[in-house]
């Protein structure tokens, strides 16, 4: 098991680049190979179940959900927003609830245009 790099501070930025030195416990024959590389620095991550935009409804309530199909109907769920990109979002997914009205990986989810209130039947077309 490799043990996470650690950073050390450098001097600031100029014109957008600076120097960052990173250093780990593991040799790793391919690394110091690498005299000069270009790389990207994840700041933040994040973990969710992964949805289009267009499917996000938001309630009457105000509560933001989508539309799965369960039993021929439309059901709202309601979801917790993680992270939103540029045409998708990410939604938490719940540990250890065992309810049919929240979200959960596997479900079919509608992406449609039209208004859904729970009360159309669902047809295969």
């Amino acid at each position: 098991m490799t043990s996470p790099p650690r950073s050390t501070p450098s001097a600031p930025a100029e014109d957008g680049r600076c120097v960052v030195v990173l250093a780990c416990r593991e040799y790793l024959a391919e690394t110091t190979q690498l005299r000069h590389q270009t790389a990207q620095i994840v700041l933040h991550s994040y973990t969710g179940l992964r949805l289009p935009s267009i499917c996000l409804r938001q309630s009457e309530s105000g509560t933001l959900g989508v539309y799965c199909a369960q039993g021929g109907l439309p059901q709202f769920k309601p979801v917790n927003m993680v992270y939103q990109g540029d045409d998708y979002v990410l939604v938490s997914v719940p540990v250890g609830i065992d309810d049919r009205s929240i979200l959960r990986p596997g479900d079919e989810v509608l992406m449609t245009g039209v208004t859904l209130d729970g009360s159309q039947i669902l047809t295969g077309d």
